[in-house]
């Protein structure tokens, strides 16, 4: 449960105990005072499971088809695996008549890089090298500046 789900319990079970007034509690969990009695109510009536959010674990009303995303990320694999998640959204939509997301897209491909970016590549190549620090301009003795020499 999230600390504010805590909070209500606390806040309401301190009202049924009468140790607290709705007015107080309203203040405290800053609702009104009739959103605190609805919620009295069904906490009494329910327990904590009325506290809980009814959507919870129930899937999105705006999630893709079964498959349709596994299949958008593949056809990016497949045709456009250079391409940006924003281009390659397009050019599925362009092309293959599907329209996705580029989130979709973006998430469907979180995985390593085949290639990294060259500024990680060179900080990697340059990590590697003692003494050396990137962007450091060396010859083949590993001298900084002897090639300037």
């Amino acid at each position: 449960m999230s600390e504010r789900e805590l909070q209500r319990i606390e806040v309401l079970s301190r009202i049924i105990e009468q140790r607290m007034s709705i007015t107080a509690a309203a203040r405290v969990l800053e609702l009104t005072a009739r959103q605190v009695q609805r919620l009295v109510k069904a906490f009494q009536a329910d327990g904590v499971a009325a506290l809980r959010h009814k959507s919870r674990g129930q899937p999105s009303n705006n999630r893709y088809a079964t498959g349709i995303a596994d299949l958008a990320v593949q056809l990016v694999r497949k045709h456009y695996i250079d391409f940006g998640p924003t281009l390659a959204a397009e050019k599925l939509a362009a092309n293959h008549g599907l329209v996705v997301s580029r989130e979709t897209l973006r998430k469907g491909n979180q995985r390593p890089r085949l290639t990294p970016h060259a500024s990680h590549a060179r900080a990697d190549i340059d990590a590697n090298l003692p003494g050396i620090g990137p962007g450091v301009v060396t010859c083949g003795d590993n001298r900084p500046g002897a090639a300037f020499e």
